[in-house]
């Protein structure tokens, strides 16, 4: 489950409303923090 809603958050770019997962632009932040590149 946790899987799943991740992957769709992924794919939806932060549109998907999960309260576990961070609003997207601190999402892309913190993948830059970490230097994990996200496919666009």
């Amino acid at each position: 489950d946790e899987i799943d809603a991740l992957l769709r958050y992924l794919e939806t770019h932060g549109e998907v409303d999960d309260e576990r997962l961070p609003e997207w632009d601190e999402f892309q932040q913190l993948a830059v923090d970490y230097e994990v590149p996200l496919s666009e």
